[in-house]
């Protein structure tokens, strides 16, 4: 492989996904009282036919447990893809809550790519060149410099104030995660539904978390929403993707009636902190709204700022129950 060399900015963090493929056998979920209750799995990633054509990525819709899981009989790969750094860059990418994500240093990516290619649960290494941009079926990638990255997607990007977010992190005394190894905090829905209620079959709706309603955070999830529209507008992205209008007037246009993310999230990485190999537990599960959409910008040569706009498991969870249950009054 030849090594990529840095970004202009010689921000050195690799950003890494582990795509989870699944083999197409019928996989059982979930323990009965007396046995394993079959459930509907459903084919959610398109495999290349070419370099997959023996796995078939799959989900149980809205199971939690898929992946982690010891209940979760299946043989399964992982499809490695390397991202490497662009001083701005966009993507998307769906089904993070199965996909796991990590970032490696370039000092180091040498060892890490053998060790890869060395693995027995490593399918095939794909990797992204900071001066190409990507749509395939898994990532949707633009760097900045490339001939898909025009002038009025240039524009939008510019209209998220990079710079500045650091300080609107500490603003909200945002702690380091020391899981993840990065600073983030998130905004729009709650993950959980805190509110309880007294009456009888009333369903509680996930509350809004603290700042989301602030006129600086508005700004941001308007920016990026308007900056995913347009990809979106450009046929980049699929028109269907967060377009359910009976889940956005619940959730995400409550918020903005420009706002298309039910949650939205601002991510500090420093240039000597690799980010945390992890996945996105709280992430909604359905095809329209699994995906995960981000801008990105280098600061200072040393740091990754990432405002990131994604559908939540509990704005699902809570539209596939409103219909059996009494709406609340107020929600």
């Amino acid at each position: 492989m030849k090594f990529e060399p840095k970004c202009a900015d010689h921000y050195n963090q690799i950003l890494v996904f582990d795509e989870v493929l699944v083999n197409s056998n019928t996989i059982n979920i979930g323990r009965t009282s007396d046995s394993f209750k079959k459930q509907k799995v459903v084919e959610i990633i398109t495999i290349d036919k070419e370099k997959r054509c023996e796995y078939k990525s799959n989900v149980e819709l809205g199971c939690e447990e898929l992946v982690s899981s010891k209940k979760v009989k299946r043989k399964s790969m992982i499809f490695r893809h390397v991202i490497f750094p662009n001083f701005k860059q966009i993507y998307f990418v769906k089904n993070l809550h199965i996909h796991s994500h990590f970032s490696i240093s370039s000092d180091n990516v040498f060892d890490f790519i053998q060790k890869s290619r060395n693995s027995t649960t490593i399918h095939e290494l794909k990797f992204y060149s900071s001066y190409k941009s990507y749509r395939n079926d898994f990532i949707v990638l633009l760097n900045f410099g490339t001939k898909e990255w025009t002038q009025d997607i240039n524009e939008l990007h510019a209209r998220i104030p990079y710079s500045s977010l650091p300080n609107v992190l500490e603003q909200y005394k945002t702690k380091r995660d020391d899981k993840r190894n990065n600073f983030q905090k998130s905004f729009g829905y709650s993950s959980q539904s805190y509110t309880r209620y007294s009456l009888q079959n009333c369903l509680p709706k996930p509350r809004l978390l603290k700042g989301t309603l602030d006129s600086s955070i508005i700004d941001l999830m308007e920016s990026l929403s308007l900056l995913f529209l347009l990809l979106r507008n450009k046929q980049i992205l699929d028109k269907e993707i967060f377009d359910n209008q009976r889940r956005n007037l619940q959730f995400s246009k409550l918020i903005s009636s420009v706002n298309v993310f039910e949650g939205f999230t601002i991510c500090l990485q420093h240039f000597d902190n690799c980010l945390g190999h992890h996945v996105d537990e709280k992430n909604c599960r359905t095809q329209d709204y699994s995906g995960v959409f981000g801008a990105s910008s280098v600061i200072e040569g040393k740091q990754r700022i990432v405002v990131i706009g994604y559908g939540k498991n509990v704005a699902l969870k809570y539209c596939e129950k409103l219909n059996s249950y009494k709406h609340c009054e107020g929600d």
